[in-house]
């Protein structure tokens, strides 16, 4: 039934979605096209045994998003969606807190069946999941918990990273052709958290930047970053950029990627920050920018500045949207034909203003 991705994304069903948004066809290709590359896709491969095939759909099961801020997410709406679609007696849930020990106590319960993970514990609760995936691995940061059971049963918690999905699927739904042109061009990233270092991660694997510029208004935390991806032999190079004058040597990103939140720029760090984006949106080809930040009112200050400057912008409930199907397929164990997409991406796009 899905075996492409729905061509309609950024319109309801007037064929309108606000002025800034156009219909998006993609080719008819096979979602293998875009997928091939993804193990997390195929989540029962080297993971362990499944951790529900001997329950019934109707057997209570918890999900959560686990973080702070998060009573603005929408995340509730998309996974329980989905879960009603497929008969599944699962509830996803809210859970915010600063406390990875409050959580742990809920995480083990035996109606658990995953979690997404979110600012701010993105890179430290690593520490606390029993393996990773390849992709959480490199990344250094996960957003996705999920469960399997180890050769003699036990139940054992894996950390993943589908906010690397997110970005690339948005992009690659929304504005395919832009993909193909960005290949081998340079992307540009936008902050130096557990968000960015899966953006980073997008745009070389996915994208095929050789080159990923690194923007942050904390300069040992961009360090942080490009230490990280050095010393796991990443395929591409994450340079940290500090001024302005950077710029005007360097070929032009196609992709933006912006992972900080939409606080407008307060320190001498920040102002910084939003010159060296301002200096690219202005200078050579106009291209994408896929904000990876969302609230009911999608137009977020980055958003704003590149849509002022010529630029497509991808907003953040549509990365949201794709990382979240990527964590459902983990968590139902269901293949991709069995996730209703669209039918769970509509009631999120309509509560956006």
């Amino acid at each position: 039934m899905h075996d492409t991705w729905p061509t309609r994304i950024l319109t309801n069903e007037a064929g309108q979605y606000g002025e800034p948004f156009v219909q998006a066809t993609i080719p008819n290709r096979p979602l293998s096209f875009y997928v091939d590359k993804m193990s997390l896709w195929k989540p029962e491969s080297g993971c362990g045994a499944s951790a529900i095939d001997q329950s019934p759909s109707q057997t209570p099961r918890n999900a959560y998003l686990f973080g702070q801020p998060v009573a603005h997410s929408l995340a509730p709406v998309l996974h329980n969606a989905v879960f009603e679609a497929l008969s599944l007696a699962w509830r996803f849930h809210l859970f915010e807190s600063l406390s990875h020990a409050d959580f742990l106590s809920v995480m083990h319960r035996e109606d658990f069946i995953g979690a997404a993970i979110t600012t701010p514990h993105k890179v430290a609760f690593l520490k606390e999941v029993d393996e990773v995936t390849s992709q959480a691995r490199v990344i250094s940061a996960i957003n996705t918990v999920f469960v399997r059971h180890d050769g003699e049963g036990k139940r054992k918690y894996i950390g993943t990273n589908t906010d690397c999905v997110g970005v690339r699927d948005a992009l690659v739904v929304n504005h395919p052709q832009v993909v193909e042109k960005a290949r081998g061009r340079p992307g540009l990233v936008l902050g130096g958290g557990g968000a960015a270092r899966s953006a980073v991660y997008a745009l070389a694997e996915y994208i095929g930047s050789g080159i990923v510029y690194l923007v942050n208004r904390d300069n040992g935390e961009a360090e942080a970053v490009v230490s990280q991806f050095r010393d796991a032999e990443f395929t591409a190079e994450v340079l940290h950029l500090t001024s302005v004058a950077q710029v005007e040597a360097l070929e032009a990103p196609l992709v933006v990627v912006g992972a900080v939140p939409n606080t407008p720029p307060a320190t001498s760090e920040e102002r910084v920050a939003r010159e060296i984006f301002n200096a690219f949106l202005g200078k050579g080809e106009k291209g994408v920018l896929v904000d990876m930040c969302y609230t009911l009112d999608p137009w977020t200050e980055l958003a704003k500045a590149a849509r002022a400057a010529g630029w497509v912008v991808v907003v953040g409930t549509e990365v949201m949207i794709f990382q979240g199907i990527a964590q459902d397929l983990l968590w139902t164990e269901r293949p991709l034909d069995e996730i209703p997409v669209q039918m769970a991406a509509e009631p999120v796009r309509s509560r956006v203003v």
